[in-house]
């Protein structure tokens, strides 16, 4: 018997039982509400085209999605699985880095090669230069990597460029270490001024290699 508009349906008030909606989930598996709803192969997606920045559905349904995630406590084999991709994704970026931009890439500068020789001397096959593009960390080109088995990174810079580029020398090392940190990299940042002062820096370079 079909309910007339403007009815209160009997069960209205009455909570389902876990197994009554388990056997629902399970009668309306498959099923479409409306043929005029259902999306179609060929279709095109309402949101196509469209970003949070140009449409405020699309918005709404980015803050919708990303509080849906808040507070979500990942298991184990998920954080496995994600330390798995990051560690794929920077040797993807090593390669496809390298591939194409050694093509253009600036040579040495002139700091860097002075360090080069520097790190060589006092801790020999211990840094090697990357600063050419061989490898890429979340998109950051680090200037030399430890490859005896420490996760350490060395940046060495101008502060001109960096203030020019950032605001500040110690903006630019803020974005820079929090750029590397996720992947389990400490960085230690040498100004090219510190290279007139060959004491202090080996000291420098020693106590961070040595922690």
């Amino acid at each position: 018997m079909g309910r007339h508009k403007g009815s209160i349906a009997w069960n209205k008030g009455i909570p389902f039982s876990e197994e009554a909606k388990h056997n629902m989930s399970l009668a309306h598996k498959g099923q479409h509400s409306s043929s005029k709803t259902e999306f179609r192969k060929g279709m095109i997606p309402w949101n196509k085209g469209l970003t949070k920045d140009t449409d405020s559905r699309v918005a709404k349904s980015a803050i919708t999605n990303s509080k849906s995630q808040t507070g979500k406590i990942r298991s184990e084999a998920q954080k496995a699985k994600i330390k798995k991709w990051c560690l794929e994704h920077i040797e993807i970026l090593s390669r496809a880095g390298k591939a194409a931009l050694m093509k253009n890439w600036e040579k040495p500068t002139q700091i860097e090669i002075k360090l080069s020789e520097l790190l060589e001397e006092i801790l020999p096959n211990n840094y090697k230069y990357i600063g050419d593009g061989q490898v890429w960390i979340a998109r950051g080109n680090p200037d030399f990597i430890n490859i005896n088995g420490k996760k350490k990174l060395i940046e060495v810079f101008h502060p001109y460029f960096k203030i020019k580029n950032h605001g500040s020398v110690e903006e630019y090392k803020r974005i820079r270490y929090a750029k590397f940190a996720p992947y389990g990299f400490t960085t230690l940042f040498i100004s090219g001024e510190e290279l007139k002062d060959k004491d202090n820096l080996v000291k420098k370079i020693l106590e961070f290699n040595g922690k």
